[in-house]
């Protein structure tokens, strides 16, 4: 006998529900959103990382040259200024969280 397959599975996945049926979980606008927002804490981090080891390379090679010193040292502060900022940012909205006592605010969610 033939088989039927349908294009679309008539039981939608609830959102942020991963399984056989959802593929990717993304149910929404909103549960991609949440995800890139969820996301950029680690990407940030990651590229502040490589900054510190660019801006090292920088400071390595430069050759005693003042003009590429100069440089190397404003990409090191630079990214060390970054992940104090990363890193207050991901505090302040931990804080704010704690202390109001809604824990629901780390998640990006607007239908609840």
């Amino acid at each position: 006998m033939l088989s039927i397959i349908f294009a679309q599975d008539p039981t939608p996945c609830p959102p942020g529900a991963v399984g056989e049926n959802c593929a990717s979980g993304l149910y929404s606008l909103t549960d991609v959103f949440g995800r890139i927002v969820s996301s950029l804490l680690p990407i940030g981090g990651i590229i502040l990382f490589v900054m510190l080891i660019v801006g090292g390379f920088y400071f390595i090679f430069s050759g005693g040259d003042p003009r590429q010193v100069a440089g190397a040292k404003s990409t090191i502060t630079y990214a060390i200024a970054g992940t104090v900022v990363l890193a207050l940012a991901f505090l302040i909205v931990q804080i704010i969280a704690n202390f109001v006592g809604v824990p629901a605010i780390l998640n990006f969610d607007i239908y609840n």
